[in-house]
């Protein structure tokens, strides 16, 4: 702690999370998802109600209040720390994002829940038009850490926001996606612009 110490700080849960790995089945010529073993992995009384946590990245979508939020990726740590790096995270070709979240990860059911956890934290911010949100989720309960709300993401090859679109039911394409951003911008500038107008005929 700094002295003299601040006002006011915040405290954030340590997260543990598990890794994922993309796994080759040389013989059968297939990919599939798996963790990799740890003792959160084993399904003894002892381990199989703790929480297992992954990374995970989902965009949000939509007006003020009513944000929806897109299907999430499952982040993959090329490194052994289990935590994406910048140029994971940024730089094309180098991160593992998969959208979206295999089933051999997270079920169905809690994946909607996840959905709808980060949807409503994303409105409890006040965010509006669209953004990405990270956080851990757990995979059993579907709990959610958030990490961080990322309400200027950035437009680059590694960026899963157009790939989530396009998974949303019904698919969205790159162009309708920004057309539709665009369209709620300006709709929100006029509406903004109405207000003012009303306020300033009131204060004369």
């Amino acid at each position: 702690m700094p002295s003299p110490p601040p006002f006011a700080f915040v405290v954030e849960t340590f997260v543990v999370a598990s890794a994922v790995e993309v796994f080759f089945d040389a013989r059968a010529g297939t990919e599939s998802v798996r963790f990799k073993h740890d003792d959160t992995d084993d399904d003894t009384n002892d381990t199989k109600d703790r929480p297992r946590y992954i990374e995970i990245t989902a965009g949000v979508s939509g007006a003020f209040g009513v944000l929806r939020c897109l299907p999430p990726s499952a982040t993959v740590a090329e490194r052994a720390c289990s935590v994406l790096s910048l140029e994971e995270k940024f730089q094309g070709g180098t991160g593992v994002n998969l959208t979206p979240v295999p089933p051999e990860l997270i079920d169905g059911d809690v994946l909607e829940t996840i959905r709808h956890r980060i949807a409503s934290a994303a409105n409890a911010l006040g965010i509006e038009g669209f953004a990405r949100i990270d956080a851990f989720a757990d995979t059993r309960t579907g709990n959610v850490v958030v990490i961080e709300a990322n309400t200027v993401p950035g437009m680059t090859p590694s960026t899963v926001l157009f790939h989530q679109a396009l998974a949303e039911t019904p698919s969205l394409e790159p162009a309708a996606f920004l057309a539709q951003a665009v369209e709620h911008a300006v709709r929100r500038r006029d509406e903004n612009r109405k207000g003012t107008d009303v306020l300033g005929e009131e204060t004369r």
